[in-house]
């Protein structure tokens, strides 16, 4: 399958190279070129450098014929820009955004974006270790 993960941050990089372990032609893009190194010694991750929500950058990535992205950067609003523009624009089947703020997964979720909150999600397996659930 082929993914796009936009933002290389220790969550985007870890994630490209997990796709790409698992056989996937991963295009990973962020702006920072010292976020792409994260990515850069791994030779089946093409790294793109741009804006993850500029239609040119996701037209040369190869967005038209993904399977799926990831949109993991450090900023909801742009998460969730690229989510909204991978569904409804370019139609990607599959289609996840990392939201920091629950609140804002909440509203996501009601707007049709998968979402992930790495804070919630975090809790959840805080109480659970703590009351004793396995």
């Amino acid at each position: 399958m082929r993914f796009l993960v936009i933002g290389c941050g220790r969550a985007g990089a870890r994630l490209a190279h997990t796709l790409s372990v698992h056989g996937h032609a991963v295009t990973a893009i962020d702006s920072d070129p010292d976020a792409l190194a994260r990515v850069a010694d791994t030779s089946s991750i093409t790294a793109v450098r741009g804006i993850g929500f500029d239609h040119d950058v996701l037209i040369n990535a190869g967005i038209q014929h993904a399977d799926g992205l990831a949109a993991a950067t450090g900023f909801d609003d742009a998460n969730v820009v690229v989510a909204r523009l991978a569904r409804q624009i370019f139609r990607v089947p599959r289609v996840v955004a990392r939201v920091y703020e629950p609140r804002n997964a909440d509203i996501y979720r009601r707007l049709g974006i998968v979402t992930v909150s790495p804070l919630a999600w975090g809790v959840d397996r805080m109480v659970e270790a703590l009351e004793g659930a396995e």
